[in-house]
């Protein structure tokens, strides 16, 4: 064999050898890429009757794997977001409430979680005087006397009560000119519009009585 024939043998092999795992992995692509779209025709499915929930029914669709569902309500600005989950994540319904104003905090169920992480001291419990919800609630808050007021004034007590005892909240923080509500292994009533605008809602209510404390 000459010398040129040789090169273009170990050229054919070379050129063979690469194209192997190239075929091997190309179904694997078209198979997670047909995935993700089916994911996220599913999720933007499950997020678009949302739109009845927000004001006038208009509401603008964005995001890939994530929906986000974006809009008013009472003139504040409301979006909903759906996240998939995975191995080591579970599934979230956030649900957003423009707030200007107030302290930061959490508030969550007592849960087996919260009881570990308040004897890991990774979390605080804020007592706001009400035996009920300091049993059944976990309150936490760098400015614990702004939170103790917010929750002194009964509407805003019964909206939060309300949200994580009543609607399925799993927590609720605020933050970052926000109130956020979030459910964590969402179900199909998490979903319903007429229950989402319930805590809609409450959040509005939690969230005017926010700039007064």
């Amino acid at each position: 064999m000459t010398a040129g024939a040789e090169r273009r043998s170990l050229r054919g092999m070379s050129d063979s050898t690469w194209m192997q795992p190239t075929l091997f992995l190309l179904p694997g692509f078209v198979l997670m890429a047909a995935i993700l779209v089916f994911l996220r025709l599913r999720l933007r499915a499950k997020i678009a009757p949302l739109e009845q929930a927000l004001d006038g029914g208009q509401a603008e669709t964005t995001g890939v794997l994530a929906p986000k569902l974006s809009g008013r309500f009472r003139d504040r600005e409301a979006s909903f977001r759906l996240t998939p989950g995975g191995k080591n994540h579970p599934r979230r319904f956030v649900v957003r409430l423009g707030c200007k104003g107030g302290p930061v905090f959490e508030i969550r169920r007592e849960d087996l979680g919260a009881k570990l992480a308040k004897k890991l001291h990774l979390m605080t419990d804020v007592e706001i005087g009400d035996p009920d919800l300091d049993a059944k609630l976990v309150f936490s808050s760098k400015e614990p006397d702004a939170l103790v007021r917010l929750m002194s004034a009964a509407e805003a007590r019964g909206a939060v009560a309300a949200l994580l005892l009543e609607l399925g909240v799993d927590r609720l923080t605020s933050g970052w000119e926000c109130l956020v509500a979030e459910h964590v292994r969402y179900g199909d009533a998490d979903l319903d519009p007429p229950r989402v605008r319930q805590v809609l809602e409450r959040m509005e209510i939690v969230a005017r009585t926010l700039v007064q404390v």
